[in-house]
């Protein structure tokens, strides 16, 4: 079969053309994920036309990424990149977005696949676009590499490298017409492209903020000063920073389930922290209602917006619903689920032996 970036046939390229305007549409409106549906169904009718048309191929990656299928986009997207003849902007294009998808896995062994990905666009690209959003997709790596695999086996200097290099990345993309902006971006972005950067980076320092509070106490001040953070600040306090930041990701594009889990995260830590039962339980009930919202609406059934309400409702002390929870996130493949094993079975545990440990 042979293989091109366009195709002959007529109806391959309406379908495709087709299926744009649907994923086009659902990232102005993420809330309509039937349009993703639609798409993927344009997208099968174009490879059933032309199995070798690569453009449809590459557009199927992002329509499995966008449903949470990332490890089903990446071999779609290495596909591309192996055999498309093409401007060598598209096929950055192609490696920002394989960047992405293996962001979108989440585990170690992902981001350290991600984050070289996001690194060779901003050596390589000249397309100011991707620049910013291969520095913005970085940022959310590294703040997502501030997870250690498993929590008693951390290693604070990590910690504090990852949370350094995300600050270093969200700097410049946040400082629209600075010198650390012109220096990046050389000249005008596409306004779409900018507030995804934008969305990226204030989530990225969010998640960032949120993370280190995890391990905060146990920072010396050298360590806590590397870190950008004022080193006489509260686990409350940085949290409640990160909550600000992720309430910028949300006036930018509202209603992402990403940042919704995120929120809900950061309210979790609140009320694990705060001493005033009453705000605490204040707290811990919002993360429930966006995590439900997210599993309810926004992505229906996702298995890391299961697990995260078991680890709520296990710190609130309210262990079988923990555990209700816990276990339903078991039965969500491990791949779309987004958080391994180890990990729900440690909270599932934890939610058994009636313990509020953290983290």
């Amino acid at each position: 079969m042979s293989s091109s970036l366009e195709t002959t046939r007529p109806e391959a390229l309406d379908a495709l053309r087709e299926a744009i305007h649907e994923v086009v549409a659902y990232r102005q409106d993420p809330t309509n994920r039937r349009r993703l549906d639609v798409a993927s169904a344009k997208i099968k009718s174009a490879l059933k036309d032309d199995p070798g048309y690569l453009r449809a191929i590459y557009y199927d990656a992002i329509v499995d990424d966008l449903m949470g299928r990332s490890a089903e986009a990446s071999p779609k997207y290495e596909q591309v990149l192996r055999t498309a003849r093409a401007d060598s902007t598209f096929l950055q294009e192609v490696q920002y977005n394989l960047g992405v998808a293996y962001y979108h896995g989440y585990s170690w062994s992902s981001l350290d696949k991600a984050i070289p990905e996001f690194t060779r666009v901003l050596a390589e690209t000249k397309d100011p676009s991707l620049r910013i959003l291969a520095m913005s997709g970085r940022a959310q790596a590294y703040a997502m590499h501030m997870i250690p695999p498993i929590p008693a086996n951390v290693d604070l200097s990590l910690v504090v490298r990852y949370s350094r290099l995300c600050q270093a990345d969200i700097r410049p993309v946040l400082s629209r017409g600075s010198r650390l902006w012109r220096a990046l971006t050389g000249r005008s972005v596409d306004r779409s492209a900018e507030k995804a950067a934008e969305w990226a980076a204030h989530n990225a320092s969010g998640m960032r903020r949120m993370y280190l509070t995890d391990y905060w106490e146990h920072l010396d001040t050298d360590q806590r000063l590397k870190c950008g953070e004022n080193p006489k600040s509260t686990v409350l306090e940085i949290v409640g920073s990160a909550l600000i930041d992720l309430a910028k990701a949300e006036a930018v594009r509202p209603r992402d389930w990403a940042n919704w889990c995120d929120m809900a995260s950061a309210h979790m830590r609140l009320g694990r922290s705060e001493p005033n039962v009453e705000k605490a339980n204040v707290h811990f009930a919002e993360a429930v209602a966006q995590l439900t919202e997210v599993t309810k609406e926004l992505r229906p059934n996702y298995g890391f917006a299961l697990y995260e309400l078991g680890r709520v409702y296990r710190l609130w002390g309210k262990f079988d619903e923990a555990a209700n929870y816990l276990n339903a996130a078991l039965k969500i493949p491990k791949h779309e689920r987004e958080v391994g094993d180890t990990r729900v079975n440690l909270e599932l545990d934890r939610a058994k032996a009636k313990s509020k440990e953290y983290p």
